[in-house]
């Protein structure tokens, strides 16, 4: 599955509040900038996920099943799981951010900008 966002005149054509992904065989989420806090859940049976935030636009992940590889800004992490929380450095909780949310388990995930 691939999800685009393109941009029409500087302004997204699609206001994301939430979007969730169930079961899939390769999800690669991309997303607009967001207005405010968009929760990205993720959930049932995947090898492998990718979501690609806008550059500058900062992200928590909460990884609730287990991954053989987790890729988190630019840092890697192996065989981990069960209730890992992650978040971008100078992560402001009162800024515009994604929530992402990893409510399966899965060989890889990756959470870059870009």
């Amino acid at each position: 599955m691939s999800c685009t966002f393109p941009s029409k005149q500087g302004e997204p054509w699609l206001n994301l509040a939430e979007l969730e992904v169930k079961g899939a065989q390769h999800d690669q989420p991309g997303a607009p900038d967001p207005p405010g806090v968009v929760l990205i859940r993720i959930s049932g049976g995947t090898s492998e996920i990718l979501v690609r935030r806008p550059a500058g636009v900062a992200a928590r992940a909460h990884l609730k099943g287990w991954a053989s590889e987790f890729i988190f800004a630019d840092q890697i992490f192996s065989d981990v799981g069960n209730n890992v929380w992650l978040q971008n450095s100078g992560f402001d909780p009162t800024a515009s951010y994604y929530d992402i949310e990893v409510a399966s388990s899965t060989s890889t995930v990756t959470i870059t900008s870009g």
